[in-house]
């Protein structure tokens, strides 16, 4: 895939490591792509300098949560002692 295609990340260098995190475009919220020879992980970091911030919007995220996973398609996790990200991994990888 090209980086044209994904202008989320068309700044962001390439590197050794098996994750690239780039910045959505608010405040404090992230995308980190994790990928290894047998899973692949993507989450959605929220790292607000106001940390009650970042429990507002998991918050907001969550009570969406129906219409988020249709949205993606998928089924997400949701860690409720970690209110900082909403995550989707695999490890079948074909």
């Amino acid at each position: 895939m090209q980086a044209a295609s994904m202008p989320l990340l068309s700044g962001v260098p390439p590197s050794d490591a098996l994750h690239v995190t780039a910045r959505c475009g608010a405040p404090g919220i992230s995308l980190r792509l994790e990928v290894g020879k047998t899973f692949a992980q993507v989450e959605l970091r929220l790292d607000h300098a106001d940390r009650s911030r970042n429990g507002e919007v998991f918050q907001h995220l969550h009570a969406c949560r129906a219409e988020v996973e249709a949205a993606f398609g998928a089924q997400l996790n949701w860690p409720a002692r970690k209110a900082s990200t909403v995550a989707i991994a695999r490890t079948e990888m074909a």
